[in-house]
């Protein structure tokens, strides 16, 4: 029996993956007590850049669109290309109006705000302190590995110990806190010991 288990936990708000948890294995009980909204199903892979990333839906994992990138990152592109198609089609069968022009810069004029907003809104990220953030819950997850007791082989607490000093080190090691913020299973990130 393992010392430790990797579940991976949702949230109770919208089914979305959260990400991993590690959590001692009491093997003096037949039984498992996971934390709530934990599973020991692993995850499909997410695409975030594509604007995709696991649910739970109470039995198993699907992927399904993450709304949160689709009503950030996506419609302002899609609606342009959408939406200069749609011109063609009406200019080139003489359906185009005047008025349809002045709603059409209207509309691009909205785009282009949005943009500008966006690229404001990504100025103010503080991607940094977003990564000591999950760097911190990180290394409180894996606290256990390193009390006094725990049922560990000295190499295996040796193991943790340098996984957890590799998450100390890390901020002073990224060149683009952005990339590890953005994918949790970018290279940089160190591998867990389990």
């Amino acid at each position: 029996m393992e010392d430790v288990i990797k579940g991976y936990q949702w949230s109770p708000q919208n089914k979305k993956f959260m990400g991993e948890y590690v959590f001692p294995n009491n093997k003096d009980k037949e039984e498992i007590h996971m934390p709530p909204f934990t599973t020991l199903i692993n995850p499909p892979i997410s695409i975030p850049e594509k604007g995709y990333c696991p649910y739970w839906n109470g039995n198993e994992w699907y992927i399904d669109v993450d709304p949160s990138v689709v009503m950030n990152h996506l419609p302002i592109d899609d609606y342009e290309l959408l939406m200069q198609d749609y011109v063609e089609h009406l200019k080139e069968n003489d359906l185009w109006t005047e008025e349809d022009e002045i709603k059409r810069q209207e509309a691009l004029d909205n785009i282009e705000r949005r943009r500008v907003e966006k690229e404001e809104q990504e100025k103010n990220i503080d991607y940094l302190e977003i990564l000591k953030g999950i760097r911190n819950e990180l290394l409180m997850q894996s606290d256990w590995t390193q009390l006094p007791d725990v049922q560990l082989s000295e190499e295996q607490k040796e193991s943790w110990r340098i996984y957890r000093q590799h998450l100390r080190d890390l901020p002073e090691n990224v060149e683009d806190p952005k990339l590890l913020v953005l994918d949790l299973n970018h290279p940089d990130w160190p591998i867990s010991p389990l």
